[in-house]
């Protein structure tokens, strides 16, 4: 019994060895191609280095940046991972996070003198629920249809995206400015600043307390081995009942509602209004930390770290020597695929051996 705990305890060190070299390599590999386009371009990669690593920490603003986006982009990775334990691949982070800031932004723009914290409290809570709504509907189609949730939480990004650019032009648009966006919301919905100034926002102390709450869930109590066995078995719930079945459905609205919280911190901290491209991309970002991080609460943290180092970093690029805005996609795209081709080399290798 004891050689056999030994060797599963082995072949464990092994795996979390093979994913941890895995994740590095797949970031190296995608960032020495960005850097290899810029050497083609015609650019001098000393200096691409340099000013990548400069608008990365170069000074309190820049750091203070990377903190805003940590704040906001790691609890909607958070989502996407609890949606990942259950083997929910819920690819609609993009479009829950508007939903969430729209619900959010409904509160203060139709209630806009009612009390700080009630006011507050109310906007978070509808946040969360126009977040959650959409994955738990997929959800349910899931488990009592078969439905493929890829397919539509991927198309619910896109009918809510043209959803909020119809409001922002349309019924929400601020009549003062004629812009495409909504009014300005009213000081009785702004969160504060942590340090009273500057634009670091208290969203980021909001993610420390979620990350935490989760993990020690994660860590310390079954619920974790719960949801990885509904994620194995959710075809199966039909045949031998659903008594567990609200933990599922629990589980995936928590993790819409999570991305639909981070799109309403994002307003009431810096935009203040209702945007057509709140957080870019942020969504589909969110799944690449939620891969990378094997599905593990902390591990979440440590990448979503490294993407704000990197969005941060390529977007000052960008801005230096004049290039396309669209170099982090390719940094994250090609991560993603790294990533996917050394998991299939690995398979074929378990393949052969056999």
């Amino acid at each position: 019994m004891r050689i056999l705990n030994r060797i599963e305890l082995i072949q464990k060190i092994n795996k979390n060895k093979f994913d941890f070299y895995a994740q590095l390599y797949s970031l190296l590999f995608a960032i020495i191609l960005i850097f290899f386009i810029l050497f083609l371009s015609g650019l001098n990669i000393v200096d691409a280095v340099i000013s990548f690593f400069y608008f990365s920490f170069g000074s309190w603003f820049l750091f203070n940046e990377n903190l805003i986006i940590i704040g906001i982009l790691g609890i909607s990775s958070i989502g996407i991972t609890l949606a990942k334990k259950c083997n929910f691949w819920n690819i609609g982070g993009e479009g829950q996070i508007l939903l969430g800031a729209l619900g959010g932004v409904l509160v203060a723009l139709f209630w806009p003198e009612t009390a700080y914290l009630f006011g507050n409290f109310t906007a978070i809570v509808l946040s969360l629920l126009f977040g959650g709504l959409i994955p738990l509907i997929i959800a349910i189609l899931k488990v009592k249809r078969g439905a493929d949730e890829v397919v539509l939480t991927l198309l619910s990004n896109f009918i809510i995206i043209l959803l909020i650019a119809f409001l922002v032009s349309g019924p929400l648009q601020d009549q003062a400015t004629k812009w495409i966006q909504s009014p300005t919301i009213s000081s009785n919905f702004t969160l504060p600043k942590i340090f009273g100034f500057g634009r670091l926002g208290i969203s980021i102390v909001i993610y420390c307390i979620i990350l935490i709450f989760f993990f020690l869930i994660e860590k310390f109590t079954l619920l974790n081995s719960s949801l990885l066995v509904l994620g194995d078995n959710i075809n199966s719930l039909r045949i031998i009942g659903y008594k567990t079945l609200p933990l599922f459905y629990i589980t995936i609205f928590l993790s819409g509602a999570l991305c639909g919280l981070s799109g309403w911190l994002e307003v009431s901290n810096y935009q203040y209004r209702l945007i057509e491209n709140l957080v870019p991309s942020y969504g589909y970002y969110a799944i690449l930390i939620a891969v990378l991080a094997n599905s593990k609460i902390l591990n979440t943290a440590f990448y979503t770290i490294i993407c704000a180092i990197i969005l941060n970093g390529i977007d000052g690029v960008s801005r230096e020597f004049d290039l396309p805005i669209f170099m982090n996609y390719i940094v994250f795209g090609a991560t993603f695929i790294f990533y996917s081709i050394i998991f299939k080399l690995k398979g074929k290798k378990i393949i052969i051996k056999k």
